[in-house]
């Protein structure tokens, strides 16, 4: 409940402030609305991550297999910080690849885009 709620607020922050940025014009909005997806693309794999991390460590508590849930922490840990370096090299190496999925280069909106 408590990361049910939690998830809820941040969904509803997300789309006041994306309102509020409508104000703005159409480049900003787009511009925010890339970041979010890049930010979704970010978060939503560790996120995935860390739920199933708490599944198998409630089913090894359950069981009381005490002794597996370092190495069930540990691998989740891993397998989230590998995956974060190699979306924050991703960001660094490719900031333009990664806005050209979302917008063409040739649309007028671009240089203000990629400018946010």
């Amino acid at each position: 409940f408590p990361s049910g709620m939690s998830l809820f607020f941040e969904l509803l922050m997300c789309a006041v402030v994306t309102m509020f940025i409508g104000y703005f014009g159409v480049a900003p909005l787009a511009a925010h609305q890339i970041a979010l997806q890049c930010e979704a693309l970010a978060y939503m794999f560790p996120m995935g991550i860390n739920f199933a991390m708490g599944i198998r460590i409630s089913h090894a508590l359950g069981a009381n297999q005490r002794d597996s849930l370092l190495k069930i922490i540990m691998t989740g840990l891993i397998i989230a910080t590998i995956f974060i370096v190699l979306i924050v090299v991703l960001f660094l190496v490719a900031p333009t690849a990664l806005i050209q999925i979302f917008i063409h280069p040739n649309e007028n909106n671009y240089i203000a885009v990629h400018h946010y």
